[in-house]
């Protein structure tokens, strides 16, 4: 504090007197604010969150203002509902702006009144101020309206953004700090500079390393022939050629990589390699052998179709519900679909044999700040680190072995150390499709359907449809497909099933369980549509109450024709884990011969954000 306020004994103190007592303190905040800090027009400890389907919440928090700083006591709600678009198919984005202001607080105090000079006091209770409060206002920056994608809005020089919200018709889509206003500490600002230092430390020893290489290379420059010497070599070789009638075909001898296994006579009895990825030696004895669950009856898993997924229950993450009218299912011309399911969906994964490598060889220089357990890659390979070598059995790269447990124990070694590596490789692939064989038929059934759109990524379990009517004949096959960009269900590309016999349906909502739990992915529309002869009517809603789909139907199994107005009555149900982990355990398996190299082939799927990761003993 630069100034203070000192009172001498029996000394009559002036208003101002008492008032720079609170004076002197702001200015020299505002002072270490302004030049010790330095920043202008940033935030500090506030959060944005959703606490409704339009409305969110900034939690307490500072505002620092060229060099002068404003505060939130309690959170403060904002509503947005007049911001969100109108079409169903637009989004927009909105800055919350952040701005200081200043408050005066007056309260009842008494205050002495009286004819001048002062004779006797008269007390009278009077409006003066008494708290002077910097504060944070918030204002709404809006952006363009239309389409997604949309652009976050620019904020002007001298704004401070606290966070950027994108907005649809369902309401409040995604949060994104302000990162670019936001303080950062100290803390936070050591880290980033240690974390430099240490890479800084990095560069300035391969720096020397490359010096040294380089000086290698200079003196190696000297023994490279002269272009003249190579130009004579291909005169020379250009006359041999001629002289041995060689063939155009014989200049380039045949060679191959090894990448697939068409040209390699395996069967030949002097065949002792493999072909995977390239030539490798051959194994002593190979196991293939089916996984199996140590235990089928895991209360952790639930089994479906031969899928084995965590726990769950089902859950209606998508809802249409109403009794606004019916539609029948079966009053058009239709075609019969015999649909063949091919699924081609699985992972590989191979972790090969241990062996040494030392953080000096080309290419490993980053082994020495890898973390036991990380992968990273030496020219397009995958690797996992085990450590320091305490194994001195181990092989090298290059094909030796050493006493690396002594090595690693010498502080000469530092940069030079022998590091346990292991080789990862993954294979994946998912591919999901159906081949239709179409009759033309009469008028005995026909394709009804709707279109929705997955705004969050869900593994999808049944979908429930309501009947108004139900027929005594007639099966009712329920599928799923994909919609192209313009909205029209694709009946060629679909992804799940499920099918009930009369018996099994009945007036209400009635539940169609998926043959497995499929993958819907966000940001993509798909449609359901059932195809039956039975006289079955299923519950429609009027108005366009569900604005993220349309209800269509076919009468050639190809082209579809929609309706703007109604859409059928149904709810798409997603699993529910009942917990974020879950550990399996598979029977064992066994090689006599010892094992080497393992690779693991099983068929699934993971989402964005999940993992299936293997622990092998």
């Amino acid at each position: 504090m630069k100034k203070i306020v000192q009172f001498a004994d029996a000394e009559i103190a002036s208003l101002e007197d008492w008032e720079n007592i609170g004076v002197f303190s702001r200015q020299s905040m505002d002072s270490v604010s302004e030049s010790a800090l330095g920043w202008s027009n940033h935030w500090g400890q506030m959060t944005v969150s959703q606490t409704a389907t339009t409305v969110v919440e900034v939690s307490e928090g500072i505002l620092y203002s060229n060099g002068i700083f404003y505060g939130m006591d309690e959170p403060i709600s904002i509503e947005l509902q007049t911001m969100i678009p109108v079409i169903a198919t637009d989004e927009r984005w909105i800055a919350l702006i952040a701005r200081g202001d200043t408050e005066e607080v007056s309260e009842l105090r008494p205050v002495e009144t009286g004819e001048q000079p002062l004779v006797e006091s008269i007390p009278v209770q009077t409006s003066v101020p008494k708290v002077s409060t910097r504060l944070v206002e918030f204002v709404t920056q809006l952006g363009d309206v239309g389409p997604a994608p949309q652009e976050q809005p620019a904020i002007n020089s001298g704004d401070t953004a606290i966070a950027f919200v994108r907005l649809t018709t369902a309401g409040i889509q995604e949060i994104i700090p302000g990162e670019e206003w936001r303080v950062k500490s100290a803390s936070e600002i050591d880290g980033r500079v240690t974390v430099l230092e240490g890479r800084l430390d990095l560069t300035i020893q391969r720096t020397s390393t490359l010096e040294t290489d380089l000086a290698n290379v200079s003196a190696q420059l000297r023994d490279i022939p002269r272009p003249e010497i190579i130009q004579q070599m291909q005169r020379d070789i250009g006359a041999t050629r001629r002289q041995l009638d060689l063939p155009d075909t014989a200049r380039a001898y045949w060679f191959d990589g090894g990448l697939v296994q068409t040209e390699w006579d395996k069967t030949h009895s002097d065949w002792l390699a493999r072909i995977r990825e390239g030539v490798r030696f051959g194994w002593a004895q190979i196991v293939d052998a089916q996984m199996a669950l140590a235990t089928p009856a895991d209360p952790q898993l639930t089994i479906r179709d031969s899928l084995a997924m965590p726990a769950f229950t089902e859950e209606i993450r998508i809802s249409v519900d109403g009794a606004d009218g019916y539609k029948d299912i079966s009053d058009q011309v239709h075609s019969v679909e015999t649909a063949i399911q091919r699924t081609d969906s699985g992972t590989s994964v191979s972790y090969g044999p241990s062996f040494v490598a030392c953080e000096n060889y080309a290419g490993w220089d980053d082994i020495g700040s890898t973390h036991v357990g990380e992968t990273f890659n030496v020219d397009g390979e995958t690797y996992i680190s085990s450590g320091l070598t305490t194994d001195n059995s181990l092989e090298t790269v290059d094909g030796q072995t050493a006493d690396w447990t002594s090595y690693n124990a010498n502080p000469a070694t530092e940069g030079h150390k022998g590091y346990t590596v292991q080789q990862v490789r993954y294979e994946s692939w998912t591919s999901t499709y159906w081949d239709y064989h179409t009759e033309e038929f009469g008028v005995n059934g026909s394709i009804y359907g709707n279109t929705f759109l997955i705004s969050q990524t869900m593994i999808a379990t049944s979908i429930d449809l309501q009947f108004t009517r139900v027929g005594s004949t007639g099966n009712v096959h329920l599928f799923v497909c994909e919609v192209s960009a313009t909205g029209s269900p694709q009946f060629e590309k679909v992804v799940a099933n499920a099918e009930m016999t009369p018996a099994e349906l009945a007036t209400g909502w009635v539940t169609f369980q998926l043959k497995q739990p499929t993958l819907l992915e966000s940001g993509k529309r798909y449609a359901w549509y059932t195809v039956t002869v039975g006289n079955h009517a299923i519950a429609t809603v009027s108005g366009n109450k569900f604005a993220q789909g349309s209800l269509f139907w076919a009468t050639d199994g190809v082209w579809a024709q929609g309706d703007n107005l109604i859409d059928f009555c149904f709810r798409i149900k997603a699993a529910k884990f009942a917990s974020t982990r879950t550990v399996v355990e598979f029977a064992p398996m066994s090689c006599p011969d010892g094992m080497s190299e393992i690779q693991l082939l099983y068929n699934g799927f993971s989402p964005a954000g999940t993992a299936v990761a293997w622990e092998i003993k």
